[in-house]
């Protein structure tokens, strides 16, 4: 089903009122996504990686952030995600089962673990 022009004049225009309602929904009914029952093939990557996220406990492993599903990132514990990126979905592999490679990470703590590790890139100009 289209959208009319209508619908996504409001939508652009409560964006931020759109991303509250998803937070909310998403913590009320944690339960309902992880069994995986919610099925919309707009959101089913939403769902997959929220999915995703609670087989790995659904909060930062290393300061315990839980407050925010978009602030939280899957990490490979080895790093080089980005190489395996290329050759695979992280998040099929949780779902799957393979938890054991990879771990939740708040977007602050992801960064700070990247630095520590060296594993920050920087462009050459």
């Amino acid at each position: 089903m289209k959208q009319s022009d209508a619908q996504r004049a409001w939508r652009a225009r409560h964006k931020n009122h759109i991303a509250k309602y998803m937070v909310a929904y998403n913590l009320r009914n944690r339960e309902v996504i992880a069994a995986g029952k919610v099925v919309s093939n707009r959101r089913r990557e939403l769902y997959q990686r929220v999915r995703a996220q609670l087989k790995l406990g659904g909060k930062c492993v290393r300061c315990g952030f839980d407050h925010d599903y978009r602030a939280l990132q899957i990490d490979h514990i080895a790093g080089g995600g980005s190489r395996r990126r290329l050759k695979h979905d992280p998040i099929k592999d949780i779902l799957a089962g393979n938890t054991k490679k990879y771990q939740l990470l708040c977007a602050n703590c992801n960064w700070i673990k990247r630095y520590e590790m060296n594993e920050v890139y920087c462009a050459r100009s």
